[in-house]
């Protein structure tokens, strides 16, 4: 399966410098527990040139750089058509759902510090995404989907199909 990794940074306008000094604030406070994250500046000449349409209130930004999402039409597909070739046959709108949950779990886990990614695996919530992509599977012909050693392995029947 593939799902292309797209750049997102989040730009932040403010009305001043001033403005920004909460945020500037909470990252450093980020920092200092471990969580860096690259941030630019940008004076007003640069905002306009980054973001012609925005307000003329915006005269200073700060850009979040390094933040990415999972393309989940990519991903999406690409789920699709390679459970179908193994020979399952389901709507397409179950492997949708399924192929969401996937990417919204796949989504958590990379964006996730290195040392949270066994916290982030054993969450509630990854569960849940994850169990909702294996009950698609599972439901489909005997197919299982399992996590191990933060790689999704899965198996038709017991022969393993790919990773």
């Amino acid at each position: 399966m593939t799902g292309e990794l797209v750049d997102a940074p989040v730009l932040m306008a403010f009305g001043s410098l001033q403005e920004a000094a909460p945020v500037r604030h909470e990252l450093q406070a980020l920092e200092e527990a471990g969580h860096r994250y690259p941030v630019r500046e940008l004076d007003q000449s640069g905002l306009r040139a980054a973001q012609p349409l925005l307000s003329s209130g915006g005269r200073h930004a700060l850009v979040l750089d390094g933040q990415r999402y999972l393309q989940p039409l990519d991903y999406t597909r690409t789920l699709a058509k390679s459970v179908v070739e193994r020979g399952a046959v389901r709507r397409l709108s179950e492997l949708s759902a399924a192929g969401w949950a996937g990417t919204l779990a796949i989504s958590d886990l990379a964006r996730a510090p290195l040392a949270q990614k066994a916290e982030v695996e054993n969450s509630d919530r990854f569960q849940g995404l994850i169990d909702r992509f294996n009950s698609v599977l599972r439901d489909s012909d005997n197919w299982r989907c399992n996590l191990q050693a933060g790689r999704r392995v899965c198996t038709y029947g017991t022969t393993p199909v790919g990773r």
